[in-house]
């Protein structure tokens, strides 16, 4: 069940949020914000706990808008509207909705409304998760620093009316030009040197426009996107997708369907991007994709060059429509294809362009079916030869050369690449099969033994079983690609189809490239017997499957959404004086208990959890203070952790054997307050900047969420400390000046930009679909708790033991194993620190020691997001410390959403190589595309980034599992 969050405060009045914010980034002015219930104007819903009304949250243009926007996006609740004045926007943070359902977002009209977050501070625009039933509708989002409009692990979502871009290098998007810079044609003549496009775009450009990724139920309908330096429209590891009357231009891809089950596109336009259209899986995600159709849609001039920053896509031949790699059960029909310099239609395989070892993904496109299509002008202006790409195997960049060479310096309207897989004697996987028998993997399975190479063409064998008949015969039509009934109007001195049957005969090629080779006695017989297939064959007959086989293909049945419904009931909001008066209760003393459980007061010390108000570094008010090992890094602050919770309640164990994720259970109403302070310790201070709460709250159904709350320090007019709430966050400039306690190291250091992060970004971290909603708690775990903490009552004892013996934990192992030397449970998980050589056990700065650090802090710093709950779940990586190192934790991985973000390198750890891995680019960057993790720090803490380099680059080795990178295959494969 998707929470609603119904039944806490919802903005009855948005200026208690932001009362006295203090800090740059963050404002007092609220008059451009107006919250009215359906009914009313402006004034606060009386409702006590009666129903709640859906509510109109109107933002202006202006000084507050950032402020109010980032309220209204985490308060909204089922029935809300969010709604943007016309007029241009100029946002410094994204603004994130995350675990409610039934909002709608919308403008005064996608030419008349436009968000530009060119000064933002994280990357998305639109960062929308775990919400059901959203629609987003009638703006425009300009300049993100990473994607547009990303709506990520969300049911019944629509995108209407809405359009993302990146502005033109010669002409940025503002205030003063946005009614006629958001507007961009392209030319009715293909682009060329002599036909210049006139959009300048720029490699910066931020990764994917409009963006569902793990979502279900998705419409986008009249959406636009253009300059995304990956893909403008693009749908990843979703269910059940409908995209139509849209538009994308100037991208590197327009349309993606990646790892997606169950799409469909129509009465689409793709035009000047570098392709229009893709459709393909990549490997180690979470899913594997089948069943699209693409029919009726128009893709013209795609012509555009390529100005991608990394990955896959960077690899992209300009002037293609649609290329397709390693996707089943495809339709493209009636289709108008028209000027594509390289080809109109490109299918592919990991077999050509290089097999990254992921034993789950079939490499190669079967059950394609392209049919009642029209093609104009493909083929007809090939780049010039790439023989360097093709001296250094690297097919991926020099395939319009391959297809040139073997097609007589042409392209084709279909350009095949000719391979497929013959029988093999794999295993049948124990996993589920579909109707056509092929395996249904998903990311979190097993991957399969390797089981040989029985064609020898370098590509690892998969099973595949179902692809042949009991005389090893390949099944078709239902396992070939089907051609037929298409209209070809002309397409001077190029055919209508090109099998360039692989890589066979260039090797001799490779031979004049490179003599040396023809010293091996070996060598020649394969140069030989490769030249009959150097040619293409331009036969398309074998695919004429109702002539050939008496039978085609079958159509794809249409996708069918699913639609919402508000639900009805929910629990109605406080208004400002019932806020007022919980928050005000004398409790002679005690923690105000009522106030936490009902509403988020404006003012830290309402709440009583400090005995003293101004300070809450010590002497809690019945509070447990804890700490961990190995920390987050959060620009040096030192952090003072206490955990409150219900008299007579206890947490329960739970520890990684039941989950990665899994942190201790805690009873209902548990409040965690971590304080984030700077030490100066030459002047004897502490500067005490924020501090979270993390609350467990329960609706009145019985719903669970833990809430975040930030507070920020500051001084009152009569010079007393006070913690006001300020959900919209903040900066602030601060210095440390300390030596660390467990490694004696110094550190001394400044900022004038430590972020403060707002309250849905606390959920972006916290959240996760294997723990209650909200912001659960990431760090009490055992694996971080194990260690020794000085209690005042208790003098040195480990920290799970004293819980436990103080009837603060139930369900921990009866024998923890605690040493009475170091007070570590020697019988339970432990992550060491990670800046204390040999503190888990292993030779001091030995491989096992150096790969033992390195992963805790991976698990502490990475692993919030990057696990298959987490927020960055859609990438495959995964940095938990259980897992064993290999693909899924990096190992030869190629990135998914990288963009930018990649800096050009191939993988996320390249084994031996630090300039060629993501990982430490990401972790050493403080761009705000790139950086790792992306928010929670604004200096690179370089520590840590060493320790990360000695790994990579002197432990890591190809002897890891996976460690073989994949480059493209030799030009000395023969099919």
């Amino acid at each position: 069940m998707i929470n609603s969050r119904a039944g806490f405060v919802r903005g009855a009045v948005v200026a208690l949020f932001f009362a006295s914010t203090l800090l740059s980034g963050c404002s007092d002015d609220n008059d451009n914000v107006t919250v009215a219930s359906n009914g009313s104007s402006n004034e606060s819903p009386d409702t006590g706990n009666e129903t709640a009304e859906p509510r109109v949250f109107t933002i202006s243009p202006g000084e507050s808008a950032t402020t109010d926007a980032v309220a209204a996006f985490f308060e909204a609740a089922p029935g809300d509207t969010i709604e943007f004045e016309a007029g241009f926007f100029d946002f410094t943070t994204g603004l994130v909705m995350q675990n409610t359902e039934g909002v709608t977002v919308k403008g005064a009209g996608m030419n008349n409304t436009v968000l530009s977050f060119e000064d933002s501070d994280t990357a998305e625009g639109f960062l929308i998760s775990n919400v059901r039933g959203v629609v987003v509708t009638d703006l425009t989002v300009t300049d993100t620093p990473g994607d547009g409009i990303k709506v990520k692990s969300s049911d019944i979502v629509t995108y209407r009316n809405v359009r993302t871009m990146w502005s033109s290098a010669d002409t940025p998007v503002g205030a003063d030009n946005y009614q006629t810079a958001i507007h961009y044609e392209c030319p009715a003549e293909p682009i060329s040197e002599l036909n210049p496009a006139p959009y300048q775009p720029d490699s910066g450009n931020g990764r994917y426009g409009i963006y569902p990724v793990q979502a279900s139920n998705v419409l986008l309908d009249n959406v636009e996107s253009l300059g995304a330096s990956d893909a403008g429209i693009y749908v990843g590891q979703s269910d059940d997708i409908i995209i139509k009357n849209s538009r994308a231009l100037y991208n590197v891809a327009g349309y993606e369907f990646e790892n997606t089950q169950r799409a469909e596109m129509f009465d689409n336009i793709a035009e000047c991007n570098t392709v229009g259209y893709i459709i393909y899986d990549l490997p180690y995600l979470t899913q594997y994709g089948y069943q699209a159709r693409m029919h009726h849609n128009v893709a013209r001039n795609n012509n555009f060059d390529n100005f991608a920053a990394g990955g896959i896509v960077s690899q992209v031949p300009k002037g293609s429509g649609l290329i397709t790699l390693a996707y089943d059960q495809v339709e493209v029909d009636h289709n108008e294809f028209s000027d594509h310099q390289t080809g109109a239609i490109l299918i592919t395989s990991y077999e050509l362009i290089g097999d990254d070892g992921d034993l789950r993904q079939d490499v190669y496109t079967e059950a394609l079916s392209i049919h009642d299509n029209s093609f104009d002008n493909s083929g007809y202006s090939m780049p010039p030869p790439d023989l360097q790409a093709l001296a250094e195997g690297d097919v991926s960049s020099a395939l319009p050369t391959i297809i040139a060479l073997k097609n007589g310096g042409q392209g084709a309207d279909i350009i095949w690449d000719g391979v497929y897989d013959g029988p093999n004697d794999c295993a049948k996987p124990d996993v589920p099969k579909n109707d056509r028998g092929k395996p249904q993997f998903e990311g979190t399975d097993v991957k399969p033994a390797n089981c040989g190479d029985a064609d020898g063409n370098g590509v690892a064998d998969r099973y595949n079983a179902y692809k042949f008949d009991d005389s090893d015969t390949r099944k078709k039509p239902s396992m070939w690609i089907c051609i037929e009934n298409n209209t070809y109007t002309g397409s001077p001195g190029a055919p209508e189809f090109a099998n360039i049957h692989g890589l066979a005969g260039l090797e001799a090629l490779n031979a004049v490239l490179d003599p040396s080779q023809l010293g091996d006695p070996n060598y020649l017989p394969g140069v030989l017997a490769g030249i009959p297939d150097f040619a293409a064959d331009n036969d398309s007959s074998p695919h004429q499957c109702q002539l050939e086989y008496g039978e085609t293909l079958p159509s794809m049945p249409a996708v069918e959404l699913a639609t919402y419904t508000l639900p009805e009931g929910g629990n109605g909001r406080p208004t400002e004086e019932q806020i007022a008066q919980m928050c005000a209760r004398d409790t002679e003393g005690q923690i105000n208990w009522d106030a936490l459980a009902e509403v988020d007061c404006p003012d830290l010390a309402s709440y009583h959890l400090f005995n003293d108000p101004q300070d809450p570094s010590t002497d809690s008010n019945g509070g447990t203070p804890y700490d961990l090992n190995t920390q987050l890094f959060s620009d040096y602050a030192t952090k003072y952790r206490f955990v409150f919770m219900p008299e007579g309640t206890a947490a329960t164990y739970r520890d990684g054997s039941e989950n990665v994720n899994a942190a201790y259970d805690f009873p209902v109403g548990t409040v965690i307050a971590k304080t984030f302070s700077f030490e100066d310790e030459g002047a004897g201070t502490v500067n005490h900047v924020e501090t979270r709460l993390l609350i467990k709250r329960e609706d009145s159904d019985g719903t669970l969420v833990w809430e975040g709350l930030p507070y920020i320090w500051q001084t009152d007019g009569n010079g007393k400390r006070v913690a006001r709430l300020s959900k919209g966050g903040g900066t602030a400039a601060v210095s440390w000046n300390y030596t660390d306690d467990h490694s004696g190291n110094l550190h001394q250091g400044s900022t004038d930009s430590y972020r403060i992060p707002n309250a849905a970004q606390c959920v972006t971290c916290h959240a996760n679909t294997h723990n209650v909603a909200g912001a659960a708690p990431i760090g009490p775990k055992p694996r971080n708790l194990n260690k020794p903490y000085a209690y005042d009552d208790a003098g040195m004892a480990n920290q799970i033991a004293y819980w436990v013996d103080h009837n603060l934990l139930t369900g921990a192992p009866a024998d923890l194993g605690v040493d009475t030397n170091t007070m570590i449970a020697t019988k339970i998980e432990r992550i060491p620190y990670f800046n204390v050589p040999g503190d888990g056990g292993n030779a001091a700065n030995s491989d096992a020691d150096i790969e033992q650090r390195i992963r805790g802090y991976l698990e502490v710093n990475c692993a919030h997001c990057h696990n298959e709950g987490g927020a960055a779940s859609n990438t495959g990586l995964y940095l938990d410390y259980f897992r064993a190192v290999n693909s899924s934790y990096g190992i030869c991985k190629t990135p998914t959403a990288a963009g930018a973000g990649s800096d050009g390198r191939p993988h996320d750890i390249q084994p031996g190589s630090v300039s060629e891995s993501i990982m430490p680019f990401r972790m050493g960057s403080n761009d705000v595309e790139a950086k790792m993790p992306p928010i929670a720090h604004s200096v690179v803490h370089d520590e840590a980034l060493e320790l990360l380099n000695e790994w990579i680059e002197n432990v890591v080795d190809s002897e890891y599992e996976d460690g073989a990178c994949a480059n493209g295959p030799s030009l000395g494969a023969i099919r």
